[in-house]
Formats: structure tokens, C-alpha cells, sequence
């Protein structure tokens, strides 16, 4: 049995809308990824900082200031959204060195026996 060749065709959703170019593409790819990185740091660094807090408050310890949870939550935003604008942006940036993957159609298939017109 012969390989079957893979078309390009339909082989995953596109993150093109209509009418764009590739450099509206790239910032619309690297705005989200920055701005997903940063809520995500944001979220996740916050409800850290807030549980830390509920159970300091149950134990009967100090809570550490408003102040310094607010910095080291900035501090963590900050770093997911650069790091993950960064990690779109050399994605893009080898996009477009490199170029895309380009469909190549399907090889002609050789019948190995001729028929015979009968």
C-alpha cells in the first residue's frame, strides 16, 4: 500500500481574517499573547497572593503589605506578558524569514499494469 500524501488543504483552522495582511496578523498575534500572558500572571499571582492572605488571617499571622503583594504580582504580570509577547514575536519573526509551509500537491500515481482497451 502506497503512502497517502497529506494536503494542505483544510488542515487546520486559520488565524487569518479576512482581508488582513501578515504584519496586521503578527501584531494582532503578538497584542493577544501579550495581553493573555499578562492576565494570566495577573490571575493567577493575585489569587495566590489573596489565598496566602485568607489562611495568614486564619492562622493569626502577620499579613505582608498591600504594597509589596502589589509589586510582586505587578512584577509577575509584567513577565508573562513580555515573555509571552516575545515567544509570538520570534514565532513570527521565523514565519516570516523561513517562510511557510508550502502545500505541495499530491505525486501522479503510475499504475504499475497498463490496461488493455478492450
Amino acid at each position: 500500500m502506497e503512502p497517502r500524501a497529506e494536503s494542505c488543504e483544510g488542515s487546520g483552522p486559520s488565524d487569518r481574517q479576512e482581508g488582513e495582511t501578515d504584519a496586521e496578523r503578527a501584531w494582532r498575534r503578538f497584542y493577544r499573547a501579550a495581553s493573555r500572558g499578562a492576565v494570566i500572571g495577573l490571575l493567577g499571582r493575585g489569587c495566590m497572593h489573596s489565598a496566602g492572605a485568607v489562611l495568614s488571617t486564619l492562622r493569626r499571622r502577620p499579613v505582608r503589605s498591600v504594597a509589596v503583594v502589589a509589586g510582586d504580582t505587578a512584577r509577575w504580570t509584567a513577565f508573562l506578558g513580555a515573555f509571552a509577547g516575545c515567544y509570538v514575536a520570534v514565532d513570527e519573526a521565523l514565519r516570516h524569514v523561513a517562510g511557510e509551509k508550502q502545500c505541495v500537491p499530491p505525486p501522479a500515481r503510475a499504475h504499475s499494469r497498463a490496461r488493455s482497451p478492450t
